[in-house]
């Protein structure tokens, strides 16, 4: 690998990998360092350097990590936000000693306790491809413990609030709020949907992708879970119903506006594109304050869909399919609520005999 600055400013890199050769420019040092690196794995070899930054091994990292758009847009904040210092630090020498110091340190200039667990995670990772590369020959971030974060209470809304919400809303909007209400799929999942995932005979969607706006503009990705998260969830006949009509409309808007058949269920152009997630959200927002319905957010309803099932006694293997989450996700969210299902049943069985 050999990286030099040219006269213009910007700076050149070039690799030979058993006789395949590869070179290109780039703006920054950094950014070529990174392309060298990845054209070096892909021609076949691991990349190897002795003295690599925490700034180059976090940005080889989130390039080549597939995190969804709006997660690897987070990842990026917080590392924009890490002091000069540490970015500077070489890989090799870090210890497990600085790790621990550093959360200290950035706790006490005012980060989250959420977010330096953010950045726990993300150095662990890293690090994880560090060894691989052989840029560190332990995981050092393993042994520092990550910051405690206390879960906050969920409070999804009741049914009556879902209900009023849902009745002031008409179109599209109080469809996407009832498809919604009855998968608990994410904001971003919903608008990933296209009418190729809907089976309206079996009565099925498949959540098979997610759309996410960020600055560099619409993203389409796998989902928050990757290909984890991909499902087959039921419908009812009600929402079955809405769909084929909404179908209908939507084919017919397509043809009198000349456009192609539709693609995206919900779309503000036929099907030609998806909704944007803060429209919708905004949209919401909205019916809470027509109907008097505060401290609801629309995420909220996918915590009632949860809620509401756990306390009919469906198997939590079950509803964690329907979210989209593990079994241990799901209980480590709704452990109040499983626990006061738990203490109804007991009391039943209590009462049973007497």
């Amino acid at each position: 690998m050999h990286i030099r600055k040219l006269p213009s400013g910007r700076w050149h890199w070039r690799v030979i990998v058993n006789g395949a050769r590869r070179s290109g420019t780039e703006d920054t040092k950094v950014s070529a360092k990174r392309a060298a690196l990845q054209a070096t794995y892909e021609l076949g070899q691991t990349p190897k350097v002795d003295r690599v930054s925490v700034a180059e091994l976090l940005d080889a990292h989130l390039t080549r990590h597939e995190y969804a758009a709006t997660t690897l847009a987070d990842l990026r904040s917080v590392v924009k936000r890490l002091p000069d210092d540490v970015l500077e630090w070489v890989v090799r020498d870090v210890t497990a000693a600085q790790v621990e110091a550093l959360y200290v340190r950035l706790e006490r200039e005012g980060w989250s306790a959420h977010r330096v667990r953010r950045l726990h995670t993300l150095l662990s990772a890293a690090w994880v491809r560090a060894r691989r590369w052989g840029w560190a020959s332990v995981n050092v971030v393993r042994d520092v413990p990550a910051p405690e974060v206390k879960p906050s209470l969920v409070r999804p809304p009741s049914l009556d609030e879902v209900r009023s919400v849902l009745a002031a809303c008409d179109g599209q909007v109080g469809l996407f709020l009832r498809v919604a209400a009855v998968t608990g799929a994410r904001r971003g999942e919903l608008c990933g949907l296209q009418w190729g995932d809907v089976d309206l005979d079996a009565g099925q969607i498949v959540v098979r992708r997610s759309v996410s706006h960020t600055s560099a503009g619409v993203a389409v990705g796998q989902g928050k879970t990757g290909s984890r998260g991909h499902r087959v969830v039921a419908l009812d006949a009600q929402t079955v119903e809405a769909l084929v009509a909404h179908q209908a409309w939507q084919a017919g808007l397509a043809a009198e506006s000349l456009l192609p058949p539709p693609v995206w269920l919900f779309s503000h152009d036929a099907g030609v594109s998806p909704w944007r997630g803060d429209y919708v959200s905004h949209q919401f927002v909205k019916a809470c304050r027509r109907v008097g319905v505060s401290g609801v957010r629309l995420h909220d309803i996918r915590h009632f869909v949860a809620t509401t099932m756990l306390s009919a006694d469906v198997p939590l293997q079950v509803v964690a399919g329907r979210l989209g989450h593990s079994t241990r996700v799901l209980s480590d969210v709704y452990s109040h609520f499983i626990a006061g299902a738990d203490r109804a049943a007991t009391d039943s069985l209590g009462s049973a005999l007497g």
